[in-house]
């Protein structure tokens, strides 16, 4: 059964842990979004997936690349988080979506 964690608890997790994934100046850094809700393949699974977004701009040569995303883990006692898919390998929030479909083996 897949159950669902905020990931505001993912944030808290991480942070405990003195990991900084989810801190502002991070996210701000690489123009990252967060899924608002991770899933776990069961009840006390240690294992938390969910979606990031990145958006990539280049302020010397001006590019402005759009919005890719990416699919991630986090282990729940640790606080790391690791990427499952190539990092923005997917051009659309849909795509992600059926990728984590995929890994969960669940429709979402």
């Amino acid at each position: 059964m897949i159950r669902t964690i905020g990931t505001d608890e993912l944030s808290r997790i991480n942070e405990s842990k003195g990991q900084y994934f989810f801190s502002e100046s991070t996210m701000h850094f690489f123009r990252s979004r967060i899924s608002a809700i991770a899933y776990k393949k069961r009840k006390n699974g240690i294992k938390a997936f969910f979606i990031t977004s990145e958006k990539h701009v280049c302020h010397f040569s001006g590019t402005n690349e759009p919005r890719k995303y990416t699919l991630r883990v986090m282990n729940l006692k640790t606080g790391c988080v690791d990427t499952v898919s190539d990092f923005q390998e997917y051009r659309t929030l849909g795509q992600a979506r059926t990728a984590l479909k995929h890994i969960l083996g669940y429709n979402l």
